[in-house]
């Protein structure tokens, strides 16, 4: 009896707080769309950010231009804070 207990108030943990939805976000700057999962009323990306700015810090993972597909790119911090504010997200 005690094990059913545990294993029902798993479950029912484990229905009402971890649902997500997915969606999509389109970047209205190259028109690339990402991946988005939320969680609760948070909605966070769910791909990396494949955007090449015009200036700043970046690299494709591994220095192979191939992995940027994959992964997207990797931005410095600088770089990081400058491009969120461009498409409207406030968290990094």
């Amino acid at each position: 009896m005690k094990n059913n207990l545990l294993i029902l108030a798993f479950v029912l943990c484990f229905i009402s707080g971890f649902s997500q939805t997915t969606g999509t976000f389109k970047d209205a700057r190259d028109g690339k769309v990402y991946k988005t999962v939320t969680i609760g009323t948070q909605t966070i990306l769910a791909q990396n950010f494949a955007f090449k700015p015009k200036q700043g810090v970046y690299w494709a993972y591994d220095n192979n231009a191939a992995n940027v597909k994959k992964y997207g790119y990797l931005y410095d911090w600088e770089t990081a804070k400058k491009l969120h504010l461009l498409v409207g997200i406030y968290r990094i």
